[in-house]
């Protein structure tokens, strides 16, 4: 069960950019760096690729939280 938590937890910190807020709009085709170190791929505003090459498309962007920017994904992504 901890090896479950732990692994929840890592994958959690692979969807969150280090940066403070990122909108869509101001996100230009290319990398950002994750929580864990790791980088997703954005293209056109409209798609993220992980570094196992899965593509997600942005399905709704920009939704604004109390201590970041969410944008929810059609597709999981994971960490390789």
């Amino acid at each position: 069960m901890e090896n479950f938590k732990l692994k929840n937890i890592e994958v959690l910190t692979y969807y969150l950019i280090k940066d403070d807020r990122v909108f869509a709009y101001e996100t230009m085709a290319g990398n950002q760096e994750t929580l864990d170190g790791s980088s997703i791929t954005f293209h056109d505003k409209k798609q993220i690729t992980d570094t196992s090459g899965r593509t997600s498309n942005i399905m709704m962007a920009n939704i604004q939280a109390n201590n970041g920017v969410v944008h929810v994904i059609d597709t999981v992504l994971l960490p390789k």
